[in-house]
């Protein structure tokens, strides 16, 4: 009948009630789960800064329900103070970088290491035939033969007065060879010889110039290609030919690197790469003159 339909049917402000009271408790709902993914159950007078304390420190947490109820304002605060921080710190940066510098350290280190135990190692039976007759011109414009130098101990280099960087550093490394062996005042005086092998541009002049920065007692020679490349030939050096044109200056020469040690007889004694270091030559080339190494009658093809 109409009035058990009017009984039944709920008035329109008891179903708005009912809604509005069933929004709140799902709401509550949605809060006590969000709390308690954190660890926290929100609790009346003070459930909501207990859910955002664990929230602060449960970052999943914001992944997964976003923010609860009173721990938006310190969670915002906490991701601003994080980008603030960035992903890597100052102390961490300067670890990262002691480190790296001490592993670059370490292996230039055991590289010298290994260099010293392989040049430790080297013997050497006999002796190579190097070395013979030459006549070139000296820095006076006289003429030199291998003949003005016996009764010297002598270093010799070859190479060339426009060579950027490993000759000026051969030629420095032998003034300070010599300079160290005149302290030694037992040991007779050695010379220190320069022969270039770029005679094209290596005049008397050029020469004369180049060697004043390297030691005063150093003998400058140069000469004619041909003469250049009998001594090269001698002494087993190698250097490239030069592709280039008759008014063409601007060239490179490549080369052995090495110094050559001999004796006073003009015997080839000893001789010494790049990678020799002043105190090794030094050694080496004092041992040999006080066992009078070089003395006696000459062997080598300088003077067959």
């Amino acid at each position: 009948s109409a009035a058990s339909r009017r009984t039944a049917r709920p008035a329109h402000g008891a179903r708005v009630a009912d809604a509005a009271g069933g929004g709140a408790a799902l709401r509550a709902a949605s809060t006590v789960a969000r709390a308690s993914c954190c660890g926290a159950v929100a609790a009346p007078g003070g459930g909501r800064g207990l859910a955002a304390k664990f929230l602060r420190s449960r970052p999943s947490c914001v992944e997964r329900w976003g923010s609860v109820p009173g721990a938006r304002r310190a969670s915002g605060r906490s991701d601003a103070v994080a980008g603030k921080r960035g992903p890597v710190s100052w102390a961490s940066l300067g670890l990262i970088v002691a480190a790296g510098g001490g592993a670059v350290v370490y292996y230039l280190y055991e590289k010298r290491q290994q260099q010293t135990k392989v040049s430790g190692k080297v013997e050497s039976f006999g002796r190579p035939a190097l070395g013979g007759p030459f006549s070139l011109v000296d820095t006076n414009g006289r003429p030199v033969t291998d003949k003005d130098f016996l009764g010297k101990y002598t270093l010799l280099y070859f190479g060339f007065t426009f060579c950027p960087d490993i000759c000026p550093s051969e030629l420095v490394k032998m003034g300070r060879v010599v300079d160290a062996l005149d302290k030694q005042k037992e040991l007779p005086k050695i010379t220190p010889v320069f022969i270039t092998l770029d005679p094209h541009r290596d005049t008397v002049e050029q020469m004369a110039t180049y060697i004043k920065d390297f030691h005063p007692r150093m003998v400058g020679l140069t000469g004619t290609p041909g003469q250049m490349a009998k001594v090269a030939k001698a002494y087993r050096v190698y250097f490239s030919d030069v592709d280039r044109e008759d008014d063409e200056d601007d060239y490179i020469i490549d080369h052995s690197i090495v110094m050559y040690f001999l004796g006073p007889n003009g015997d080839f004694l000893d001789f010494f790469t790049q990678t020799s270091e002043v105190a090794e030559i030094v050694d080496k080339a004092s041992k040999l003159m006080r066992a009078g190494a070089g003395t006696g009658e000459a062997t080598g093809p300088a003077n067959a």
